[in-house]
């Protein structure tokens, strides 16, 4: 039996690495068979990817022969940046196979204000698994609060766990810091005026008073200096 996994966080914006957004599961026919299938849809910068169920990666991004169990789906991009997501279930007839695990479908990047400050944050929403959620940056612990504040300009990869214990993590999403500003005879312009205005970076959310989310591509700010 062929089911389905939409997983549709955004992109563009800081994050660097792929983007897994689709998936297409086949169960296996009968109990202790092995002809399930998993066929994964990723999009983002750095193509071509390469595509791993658990045990190496490869090329293309259907893999077949598949015993009923739980596999944990990665995406990889020439630059090495990975995005993963844990706990995917190919059943068997029984029923068998594991449980549906949580995944993170939206994410609140906010850039640092300033190139020395540390003021940006990430805001994690999952969704899939068994509620409560726990969510962690990097080797940090984990804690029922899925927004992390006075986070420094870094690369982080973020993990969601529910109360079963599987874990999903997106690597690779990136908070900014602003560029120097030089001006047109060399001397470089107040930075102060310009880094006061942090670039809110909005994946999969939509914005207040909206009824449907603004593409990334229709989001400015202005800055007059």
């Amino acid at each position: 039996m062929d089911h389905f996994t939409h997983i549709s966080w955004g992109g563009g914006g800081g994050g660097l690495s792929p983007v897994i957004t689709y998936l297409d599961i086949t169960d296996t026919s009968v109990v202790g068979g092995s002809d399930g299938a998993i066929t994964i849809t990723a999009t983002g910068p750095g193509t071509p990817f390469e595509y791993s169920v658990g045990f190496g990666y490869q090329t293309g991004n259907t893999f077949t022969s598949l015993s009923a169990t739980t596999y944990t789906i990665a995406v990889r991009n020439i630059s090495g940046f990975t995005a993963t997501l844990g706990g995917i279930q190919v059943s068997d007839p029984s029923g068998g196979g594991g449980a549906d695990p949580p995944y993170i479908s939206g994410i609140i990047v906010v850039d640092s204000t300033t190139r020395v400050s540390a003021d940006g944050s990430i805001t994690i929403i999952a969704t899939g698994g068994t509620t409560p959620y726990e969510y962690r940056l990097n080797n940090g612990e984990y804690q029922s609060n899925n927004k992390f504040s006075n986070l420094p300009a870094n690369n982080y990869t973020l993990y969601v766990r529910d109360a079963t214990g599987t874990v999903s993590s997106l690597s690779g999403i990136r908070i900014n810091q602003p560029p120097i500003i030089t001006g047109s005879i060399g001397r470089k312009v107040d930075r102060e005026r310009y880094l006061q205005v942090p670039r809110v970076v909005v994946r999969g959310i939509k914005l207040k008073g909206s009824d449907d989310p603004v593409p990334i591509n229709e989001i400015k700010v202005r800055v007059t200096l």
